[in-house]
C-alpha cells in the first residue's frame, strides 16, 4: 500500500489512497546491475484532477481505469494519485541523490504543499543515509517540487540539507529559472528560488552541467527539453542493464498510452511530446526501467508497444 503521513497546515493526514493490485508491491529498493536504488518518499496520495491534462481525448480516464485504478487513480476523491519522491543511488564510489521533492516549512502557491511536515530525513536514515552521506544531488529540472528538499530551516536560515555535496543542475535550466524569478510579475519564483536554490549558490555547492555530463561512469545527464527548457534526465548503467530518471518528462502512467498529451506544466507542448516518444521508444526496444519522479506504487516499469503508443508494464517485468 501507498500511504503516507503528511501534516499541512498543522492539520494531519494520512493518504491511504491506494490498495495494492496483486502482484504489485509498493517496492522501495530495487537493482539496477550492480547499483542499489531506493526511493525516498515525501507524500503519496490523491493530488491532481484530471485537468492536469487539458488535451487527454475524451473519455480516456475512463476507457483505461482497468489498470489505472486502484495504484493511479483514487475512485474516491475522483483524482490522480501522485508520488512525490527521492531517488537515491549507490554506486561503488558515490552516493547521489535525484531530485529532492518539496520540503519542509515551505510557504507554495498550492495549499497541499505549502507548510508541509513530512519525515523525509527518517525515510533517507529508513535505508541506511543521512544526508551528510549524500555526495552528489542532481536535479532533472528546477520546479518546486524537485528543489525543495535542496535546503532545509536551520536558526531562521535556509541552508543547504546535504552539507558535503555537489549540486548538479543543468546550465540552461539555472538561467532559465534564475530569469523567471528576477520578473517582478513572477512572486512565486522569487519565493522557491530564494529558499531552495539560492543558497546552494551562495555555499558555492552548485555546478552547472551540460548535455551529455557524465559521473562515475554510471550515470549521465541528458537534455530532455519540453516540460522546462532544461529538463534533463539520468541514465544510469551498471552491469549492462540500464535505468532511465525521467522527471516530469513523463507525470502519470496515462501520458505512456497518450505519448502525445502533456501536463499544464509543460512549456514546450511539442518539444515536450517529441521527447517522451523518443524515450519512451528506447524504453520499449531495450527494456530499459522507466524511474519517474511522480508515478504511484510501484512507481516504476517498463514501456513496451502498443500500436502507434505504448503500454506500461509495472514492477520489474
Amino acid at each position: 500500500m501507498c500511504s503516507s503521513d503528511l501534516t499541512i497546515d498543522g492539520v494531519h493526514h494520512k493518504y491511504q489512497g491506494m490498495e495494492q493490485q496483486e502482484g504489485i508491491a509498493d517496492m522501495n529498493d530495487l537493482m539496477i546491475g550492480d547499483l542499489l536504488v531506493s526511493r525516498i518518499e515525501e507524500f503519496c496520495g490523491p493530488f491532481f484532477g484530471v485537468d492536469l491534462f487539458a488535451d487527454l481525448p475524451e473519455g480516456a480516464f475512463d476507457r483505461e481505469m482497468n489498470w489505472l485504478a486502484p495504484n493511479y487513480f483514487d475512485l474516491k476523491s475522483k483524482l490522480l494519485n501522485f508520488s512525490s519522491h527521492s531517488w537515491v543511488i549507490r554506486t561503488k564510489h558515490h552516493t547521489v541523490l535525484i531530485d529532492t521533492c518539496i520540503g519542509n516549512h515551505k510557504p507554495r502557491s498550492i495549499p497541499q504543499a505549502s507548510e508541509m511536515q513530512t519525515p523525509y530525513i527518517e525515510r533517507l536514515a529508513a535505508v541506511g543515509l543521512t544526508p551528510g552521506d549524500i555526495d552528489f544531488v542532481m536535479c532533472t529540472h528546477l520546479h518546486v517540487d524537485h528543489v525543495g528538499w535542496n535546503t532545509k530551516l536551520e536558526d531562521g536560515r535556509w541552508v543547504p540539507t546535504f552539507s558535503k555535496a555537489r549540486y548538479l543542475f543543468g546550465r540552461q535550466e539555472f538561467e532559465y529559472t534564475k530569469g523567471l524569478a528576477q520578473k517582478p510579475d513572477h512572486e512565486w519564483d522569487h519565493i522557491y528560488y530564494n529558499d531552495s536554490i539560492l543558497p546552494v549558490v551562495e555555499t558555492g555547492q552548485m555546478e552547472l552541467v551540460e548535455d551529455g555530463y557524465v559521473l562515475d561512469d554510471n550515470l549521465a545527464m541528458e537534455a530532455a527539453p519540453g516540460h522546462t527548457p532544461g529538463h534533463m534526465v539520468v541514465r544510469a548503467k551498471g552491469q549492462g542493464r540500464t535505468g532511465l530518471f525521467t522527471g516530469d518528462m513523463v507525470h502519470h502512467p496515462v501520458q505512456i498510452h497518450y505519448p502525445d498529451v502533456n501536463s499544464r506544466f509543460c512549456t514546450d507542448p511539442v518539444a515536450a511530446a517529441s521527447t517522451r516518444r523518443r524515450y519512451l521508444s528506447e524504453c520499449a526496444d531495450h527494456g530499459h526501467l522507466i524511474l519517474p519522479a511522480h508515478f504511484g506504487p510501484p512507481h516504476f516499469g517498463r514501456v513496451s508497444r502498443k500500436g502507434e503508443a505504448f503500454r506500461f508494464n509495472p514492477g520489474l517485468d
